[in-house]
Order: structure tokens, then C-alpha cells, then sequence
């Protein structure tokens, strides 16, 4: 079941996941609350490192470089 929340995190993983639980024949119920902790889990991390960067206070003083600074790290992440 953790493959379904990590698999969120790894970019190649997660078109993969919804194929492999399908051939495991996981209950649906199931794969749809993993799915939504996943979800959840997955906007929560990019929210806190968004805020964490300072995206605000880098757009109103830099200007545009300010906002691609600030977004280099979570695209990195991803």
C-alpha cells in the first residue's frame, strides 16, 4: 500500500501505479484512499515548500526573476 503514496512522489512511477494495483486486483475503496492520502500529501508538500521559498515576498520585489529563484528548488524536486 505504500507504493501507492510514494508512488506520487517519483515521476515515472506514478503513471504506473493505477495499471499495477489494477493487475493486483485491489479493492477500489482502497486504492482510492491511498490515492487521496497520496493527494493529499502530495499539494501539502508543494504548498509548505511554495511558502517556504518565499514566492510572495519574491514576486513583489524581484519582479519575474524573483518568481523563477524561488520555483527553481520544487522544480528541481520534481
Amino acid at each position: 500500500m505504500d507504493y501507492l503514496i510514494g508512488g506520487r512522489f517519483m515521476p515515472i512511477i506514478r503513471t504506473f501505479v493505477p495499471f499495477v494495483a489494477g493487475i493486483g486486483k485491489m479493492n477500489a475503496l482502497k486504492f482510492y484512499l491511498y490515492n487521496l492520502i497520496g493527494c493529499f500529501a502530495w499539494v501539502s508538500l508543494f504548498l509548505a515548500a511554495g511558502s517556504a521559498t518565499g514566492v510572495d515576498e519574491g514576486a513583489s520585489k524581484g519582479g519575474p526573476i524573483g518568481i523563477s529563484y524561488s520555483a527553481l528548488p520544487c522544480s528541481v524536486i520534481s
